[in-house]
């Protein structure tokens, strides 16, 4: 993989002056653009889903934001998200919404778990992340296994950064006094979801404020598979492009290679 570090570092670029080219101002309670993107193994990031695709709450459109060829070659999805995180605008405790987890609900969320599922969002084009939910072992079973419980977060708590009238950075975290032990739901139950948020004055310009994720990105860029690069590369073309790919360029892109 050092060999192809150059073309890390092109990605990466790519990355950050997408989202310092679309920066926009705010004043405090404008609304901020929130999309919800994919779901998928945190070790496996060309192996992405829909964050839907697991029994979330489900906001009434599902529909997919209108995205550039950069945003879709990248493998995002950009969806409707249920938060409403105001600009510099402090939530103690919001409903998110009211849902009812079957059975099947809960395997679900029990194998994204067992799997690292890992889901992705943006906010003012700033990338937020965090597993779906935790794993713990709590004891051995008769056959000398080790016996593993489940952990779903019923709330998630923003931190978000602001320099003037720009968003600088955000984070997503579990509140870890209110996780629903997935193995206790034994018939249909309804939990509550939720969220809050805090703000603080950060001294990086937005100009800089790459600075928050840059590592992050270089160090997970590392693990992604060739094809995820690949279209990492052709996102840093589409990004610089002010028309259209030419269509003998796009060919290229979705063909897939010929037999060995």
């Amino acid at each position: 993989m050092a060999r192809h570090a150059p073309l890390l570092v092109v990605a990466l670029l790519c990355v950050v002056l997408c989202a310092h080219a679309r920066r926009r101002s705010y004043e405090p309670g404008d609304e901020v653009p929130t999309y919800m993107s994919t779901v998928g193994p945190y070790r496996n990031p060309s192996q992405t889903y829909k964050y839907h695709h697991l029994p979330f709450c489900q906001p009434d459109s599902k529909s997919v934001k209108k995205q550039s060829i950069g945003e879709t070659l990248d493998g995002l999805r950009k969806t409707e998200s249920l938060f409403e995180l105001k600009f510099r605008t402090e939530i103690q405790h919001a409903p998110l919404c009211k849902r009812l987890l079957t059975l099947e609900d809960a395997a679900e969320f029990i194998d994204a778990i067992d799997n690292d599922y890992y889901f992705t969002m943006f906010y003012d084009d700033i990338p937020l992340g965090n597993f779906v939910g935790l794993r713990d072992s709590v004891g051995v079973l008769p056959s000398g296994e080790l016996q593993t419980a489940h952990y779903l977060p019923l709330h998630m708590h923003f931190t978000l950064l602001y320099h003037g009238d720009n968003v600088i950075y955000g984070n997503v975290s579990m509140d870890a006094s209110r996780l629903l032990p997935l193995e206790d739901i034994n018939t249909p139950t309804e939990v509550t979801f939720s969220y809050s948020a805090s703000w603080a004055y950060s001294e990086v310009t937005v100009g800089d404020r790459a600075v928050f994720f840059s590592d992050v990105y270089l160090e997970e860029e590392a693990e992604i598979r060739w094809l995820s690069l690949v279209n990492s590369i052709i996102l840093s073309f589409c990004c610089s492009l002010s028309h259209p790919l030419p269509a003998s360029l796009v060919s290229l892109v979705v063909s897939p290679p010929p037999p060995a």
